[in-house]
Order: structure tokens, then sequence, then C-alpha cells
């Protein structure tokens, strides 16, 4: 955050709140606040098909581990953030956060991966990390989504060179990937990918 900000960048941050993380959100706001970012967003989990009748969400991490997440109470939220309103917009479940190419935006995730929007990116470890409650990684979904999706297939082939640990802006958004397979999938229905015609498609 602070090498783009300090190259000029305006930045705007996001946290997703949960249970765990809702007692932490003054100390993320002052990281951010450090860091130079002048605005941030906190979502609420707007997946509440996910959860149980008592707001909780059973999933296995990648050692087959039992984990839950637990929603967030939002009173807490609202407290915590009430003096940070100029600073902060709070996003309640059910609400699309918008985000498109022609605002010339993307989205840097937490292990370098540098995509065009939160919903590429959500599918995206969505396909590495979907779990199987019986064998662990679901493998079937996985080989199913690269064979159904070319432009997916090559985005998870050039992970590396598509990372910002790795890799200047420049040469992430000069790659094949973004110069010319996605912008070419756009003028052909056939290789689009199915986000794009479910979020960003003109009605």
């Amino acid at each position: 955050m602070k090498a783009y900000v300090d190259a000029g960048g305006f930045a705007l941050t996001n946290t997703i709140v949960f249970k765990h993380n809702q007692d932490y959100l003054k100390d993320i706001m002052n990281m951010t606040k450090d860091h130079g970012v002048s605005f941030h967003i906190f979502h609420e989990s707007d997946r509440v098909e996910m959860f149980d009748e008592n707001g909780v969400y059973t999933f296995y991490d990648e050692e087959n581990n039992k984990q839950t997440l637990e929603m967030c109470d939002s009173d807490i939220v609202l407290k915590q953030l009430e003096d940070e309103i100029e600073r902060v917009k709070i996003v309640a479940p059910n609400r699309v956060v918008y985000y498109s190419a022609n605002r010339n935006q993307c989205s840097v995730e937490h292990d370098g991966l540098v995509v065009p929007c939160c919903y590429i990116a959500n599918w995206v470890y969505q396909v590495k990390y979907k779990q199987n409650k019986e064998t662990g990684h679901d493998d079937d979904y996985r080989e199913r989504v690269k064979k159904e999706e070319p432009v997916m297939r090559e985005l998870l082939e050039n992970e590396s060179e598509l990372s910002i640990v790795n890799n200047s802006f420049e040469d992430i958004l000069s790659h094949e990937w973004y110069e010319k397979t996605l912008p070419e999938s756009w003028e052909d229905e056939t290789k689009t990918l199915r986000l794009c015609k479910l979020f960003c498609q003109e009605k």
C-alpha cells in the first residue's frame, strides 16, 4: 500500500468483517491511514447462504481440518467507526460493490496476484481452494472450470507472472493475458468469462 501511495496512487482498501476481526476495525483503520490510504470499505459478508441459522459457516482448510467463520455484529461495527464516517463506507449484506474495467481499477490480492476485479479474484480462490468434505480439495471442480473457462485456465497458468511479488504493475498489465486474452474474450461470447457476463454485461 505504501509503495503504491508513494508512487502517486489513490488507494482504496477493503476489509470483510467477521466476528474474529470485528474488534480490530480501529486498528485496521489506523494501519491504512499510516500507509496513506484515502478511503476504506468495510463489508459484512454477503454470502449469507453459506451461514447456518446461528451465523456460522463451517469449511475445511488446505489440510482438511475443520474451521469456522462467524458473522459479525453489525452494531459493534457501526459503534467503532462512527467517528471515521468521512473515510469509511460500510456495506451491508446483499449490496453489490461494482468494479469496472473502464474505471481503470484492479484488485491486488493477499498473495500479490493482480486481477481485474474482486469477482474474478473470488473465483480464482474458489477454483484453487474449493473443498470437498470427504476428500479435501475438489479436483473435479477445478478441472471442470479449467476445461470450460479457457480465460481462467490461462490466468491460473500464469499466476507467478501476474503477481506483484515478482513483477512490476507495468509488466503485469502488459502481459498477454491482460493485453490480449481478456479483452479479446469480451468480443467472443463463447470465450467470455461467465462472471463478466453476469456482473458487467450491458443489459
